[in-house]
């Protein structure tokens, strides 16, 4: 008998495991995968997809159409995540997995899917829903603070051994948008130069938003000052900027819910208030104003 050139390494007894052999039937094999939950992470990738979730009882689930997300953590490990998006008698990932599109006579996505529900989150944050474009890769690039939270369970339907209770992926932290320049990298300090016309000076990369003179930003912004006040009260006299729309998505409410969160998170808005003594602001956190 030839052996190969190289080392053979022996296994003593004491090394060995007396454990129950795994199955090396690939029907057997499991996804992997550890589940994350409430940590920071990077969106680092995005695609349409057709997946089918494996079962409590080792077997699949119907495929779906979904999104799949890269999110890596701080330690710099990748993480995948499934999102259901559709039904695939009505939705196809394309052909480029970068948008989804149409193959039934729906023409819209449901809007309680995991990954709607998902994206949802982001926007009630702040995420600007002007850059949510038909590829999914619009998200590549945020970064957020996640949690799992519990679902409402289907009355009457037992749990089968060994199933997860039913969750939701949602975010509960913006910290970067992408493209966005958090207000720590425009530069900003100190009291913002007023322009020729007398305002404020807006931040680099800021939205622009409605002037004073049409009335409607005006009517906005005299809504959102006071709860504002009461998120760096509350939060003891000091608030940084993604603290800041976390409490405000608690604090807003009624119909102008959505924008309210976002404009009180643009460093226009802030801006202005400083000048107009509601708070100071540095770029990074909000402070109440010392009394005199």
């Amino acid at each position: 008998m030839r052996l190969s050139k190289g080392r053979i390494r022996l296994m003593t007894s004491a090394a060995c495991s007396t454990g129950e052999a795994v199955s090396l039937r690939p029907s057997d094999w499991v996804k992997g995968g550890a589940v994350i939950d409430d940590v920071d992470i990077e969106i680092v990738s995005a695609r349409s997809c057709i997946y089918d979730f494996p079962t409590a009882d080792g077997r699949t689930s119907p495929p779906m159409v979904c999104v799949h997300l890269g999110l890596k953590t701080e330690d710099g490990e990748v993480h995948d995540e499934y999102l259901k998006a559709g039904d695939p008698k009505f939705f196809a990932p394309s052909n480029d997995e970068r948008s989804i599109v149409t193959v039934g006579e729906k023409g819209a996505l449901i809007e309680n899917t995991k990954y709607a529900l998902f994206i949802v989150s982001l926007v009630n944050l702040g995420f600007p829903e002007s850059q949510i474009k038909n590829e999914v890769d619009y998200v590549v690039g945020t970064k957020c603070h996640i949690k799992r939270q519990a679902e409402a369970s289907w009355s009457g339907l037992a749990k089968r051994e060994g199933q997860r209770d039913a969750t939701k992926l949602v975010a509960t932290v913006l910290h970067a948008i992408p493209g966005v320049k958090a207000g720590k990298q425009t530069g900003v300090r100190g009291k913002p130069a007023a322009s020729k016309a007398g305002g404020v000076a807006a931040a680099p990369g800021a939205a622009a938003q409605p002037s004073k003179a049409n009335g409607a930003g005006d009517s906005l912004d005299a809504e959102i000052v006071p709860l504002v006040q009461q998120c760096v009260a509350e939060a003891g006299g000091t608030i940084s900027k993604k603290d800041l729309l976390q409490a405000m998505f608690k604090a807003a409410s009624g119909p102008n819910k959505k924008q309210i969160v976002q404009r009180s998170w643009q460093d226009d808005f802030l801006l202005t208030g400083m000048a107009e003594g509601a708070w100071e602001f540095d770029g990074d956190e909000v402070k109440a104003v010392a009394a005199d």
